[in-house]
Parts: structure tokens; C-alpha cells; sequence
């Protein structure tokens, strides 16, 4: 076997390996660098809302719906509490076995708009299940 040596002593093998290893490192830390900024933008969540949902109590997202309707009067109520208060189906992040799963989420702004939307659903009630999300 013949080794070629350069000028500066290395073989053309240490010299790829080195080489190699280099584009490597630059390679993982620009992964770990874009993986980074894609959390930090949300677009890579790493954990839910905040809040765990109870996937086995849920009602179907098409009974959520329904109910959302049937209720428009409380939902009404509820929108009226402030310009920031928000009323929305959503889809349940829950495991495969149990897909199609919904809630409602009210967001809101401040501690005054919660106290009016807690007042209204413990008065009227929608009758499924509703998470609180602050702005």
C-alpha cells in the first residue's frame, strides 16, 4: 500500500477524515441551530397548550359542534364580555385510537373578562367541555 504524504507531513487520509468530521460538526450545529429557531417561532411545539385534556371524556368533534350551535344564546353572552374574548371549536390533540375529539376554547385578555365568562358558564353552562386560555 503507498501513502501519498503533502507538504505539510499529513497523509490524504488523515486529511479527508479531518475534513469529513468538519463538515460534520458545521452540519449538526446548523441542524441544532435551525431546530432551535423553529422553536422559538413555534413552529416545533414542545408541549401542549398548557393544558392536558381528558381525551376519554370528550364528546365528538361533530357533538361539540352541535352543541356549540344549540347554544349560540350563552356563546353570545360569552363574546360580549370583551373585544379580546374569543370562542372557537377545536380539534383534540389526543391520541390515534380516540381521533375526532372536541372542546371549546375561550381566550381572553385580562382577570375582569375571566370573572365574567366564569360567572356566565357557571350560570348558563355549555354542556361541553371549555378551556380558558389567556391572551
Amino acid at each position: 500500500m503507498m501513502v501519498q504524504i503533502n507538504a505539510d507531513g499529513m497523509t490524504k487520509r488523515k486529511s479527508l477524515a479531518r475534513r469529513v468530521l468538519l463538515y460534520a460538526i458545521i452540519a449538526f450545529i446548523t441542524s441544532a441551530l435551525i431546530a432551535a429557531v423553529l422553536i422559538m417561532i413555534g413552529l416545533i411545539p414542545l408541549k401542549r397548550n398548557g393544558t392536558s385534556l381528558p381525551c376519554n371524556d370528550l364528546a365528538s368533534y361533530q357533538t361539540t359542534k352541535q352543541i356549540y350551535v344549540e347554544s349560540s344564546a350563552a356563546i353570545d353572552k360569552l363574546k360580549s364580555v370583551g373585544k379580546s374574548v374569543e370562542v372557537n371549536i377545536k380539534h383534540a390533540d389526543c391520541p390515534s385510537r380516540i381521533q375526532d375529539k372536541g372542546y371549546v376554547e375561550i381566550t381572553y385578555g385580562n382577570d375582569i373578562e375571566r370573572d365574567k365568562i366564569m360567572k356566565i358558564l357557571n350560570d348558563d353552562g355549555l354542556g361541553i367541555y371549555t378551556v380558558l386560555v389567556r391572551q
